[in-house]
């Protein structure tokens, strides 16, 4: 995946996990959006740290 994440090594900081982290602007304009919505979307913090590890 090339879409850019927020650092997630560190679980406890939450504060890069907001709106845009979830649906970047950058996922819009290829095929990554689809496989980063259904994998990522609505996911607790923890399940987003996995997905996005084995993404």
């Amino acid at each position: 995946m090339t879409t850019s994440l927020p650092n997630i090594d560190n679980i406890q900081d939450t504060s890069a996990f907001n709106e845009r982290a979830f649906v970047p602007h950058e996922a819009l304009a290829n095929n990554d959006f689809q496989v980063y919505n259904v994998c990522c979307k609505e996911l607790t913090l923890n399940e987003l740290y996995l997905c996005s590890k084995n993404a």
